[in-house]
């Protein structure tokens, strides 16, 4: 038994080191040969070798040693350049588990240096560690798919994804990544979480028109941004459609401003009983701005014909001091009428606008 014993040593040190040391095989022989027939020396010897040097086992498991010595694991790709037997044997190991054709003592000293019987599934719980990582340093599972500090952990999470899609997945491993928060659909719970910050945003502000540069939350902003290419593009559900205008939400935000002003230009002509806003109105000066721009689309033909009628139909002038210089110019005709003349005097009474609006005539 101990020759047997010297004898793996040694096969296991020409695995490690291609070579190995005789000495203490003749070392045993020189003690134990004198207490031996040399009969029975030789039977032993015989049925050892037979037992022990024609089996390369622990040759190979000298090799693997070596391969985790430089590789820090025994994971032998199946094709290992320069040593394909070793490769060979690597998955000759895992066929007689299986099988159950190792023995115990084999089985214990390859686990005893790392050695996976199911590297498939040793793969799965690595990753599933990486990813138990990310979380602890991120918050959250969502690992990019183009992540640079491991390209490998962001393919795994994609493929658990697409295996839970097609339904691959085992309810135990579906339990454990639902347990670290692992979202199968990440861009729904994206959207809803967007949503329920929109939903405050409104409750805020009381309306849905987050800012284009909404620095409180950029993120917020753009969300919104791209909800309205995605209703352009008319790729958004109808489930997310009416819920978004169930909350106010408007897809053309342009437009719905403009609605906003005309509506407060209209009770503006209700009020004042014209559409003559001051460029310095102070109640609202969004709408002293808007009415300004209307005029300038207007000059440069970039006014809608819809708006065009719209605005008319109001009373809106187009040009406020041409205008201005026709009702006066009325006025004055009605003066003329009641005088017989145009000499309105420059502290005239009545109507002290016509008598300046006479005076800049003259200046003019």
């Amino acid at each position: 038994e101990v020759l047997a014993e010297i004898i793996r040593e040694m096969r296991e040190e020409k695995g490690r080191t291609k070579g190995f040391d005789e000495s203490r095989f003749r070392e045993h022989i020189e003690i134990v040969g004198p207490k031996l027939s040399l009969d029975s020396l030789s039977k032993s010897i015989v049925t050892m070798a037979v037992e022990n040097l024609s089996d390369n086992w622990w040759e190979r498991f000298g090799e693997l040693l070596e391969y985790r010595r430089q590789h820090g694991d025994c994971r032998v790709p199946n094709k290992c350049e320069p040593n394909q037997r070793l490769a060979t044997w690597v998955n000759t190991q895992r066929q007689f588990y299986s099988r159950r054709q190792l023995s115990a003592d084999r089985i214990k000293r390859l686990e005893e240096v790392g050695f996976e019987w199911d590297i498939a599934a040793a793969y799965w719980e690595r990753m599933f560690a990486a990813l138990v990582a990310y979380k602890q340093a991120h918050h959250d599972c969502r690992v990019p798919a183009r992540y640079k500090p491991s390209q490998q952990l962001a393919t795994w999470v994609n493929m658990q994804r697409n295996t839970y899609i097609r339904r691959q997945l085992s309810a135990d491993r579906i339990k454990r990544l639902e347990e670290v928060g692992f979202e199968w659909n990440p861009q729904e719970t994206n959207w809803e979480q967007m949503f329920a910050v929109l939903i405050a945003y409104k409750q805020e502000h009381g309306n849905c028109r987050v800012p284009d540069k909404y620095k409180l939350n950029k993120e917020l902003a753009t969300w919104v941004g791209t909800q309205r290419q995605f209703y352009a593009r008319q790729q958004i559900s109808a489930d997310r459609i009416r819920r978004l205008e169930e909350a106010g939400f408007e897809w053309d935000a342009r437009a719905a401003y403009w609605e906003r002003m005309f509506a407060a230009l209209a009770a503006f002509k209700q009020e004042h009983g014209h559409c003559r806003i001051p460029q310095t109105y102070k109640p609202n000066q969004s709408l002293a701005k808007w009415v300004n721009r209307q005029r300038n689309h207007y000059a440069q033909h970039t006014l809608s014909t819809d708006r065009i009628v719209r605005l008319e139909e109001v009373g809106f002038e187009w040009d406020p001091f041409e205008s201005d210089w026709e009702h006066m110019y009325i006025a004055l005709e009605a003066y003329k009428q009641e005088h017989g003349d145009c000499r309105v005097p420059q502290e005239y009474k009545l109507n002290t606008q016509l008598a300046s609006w006479v005076s800049r005539q003259r200046g003019f």
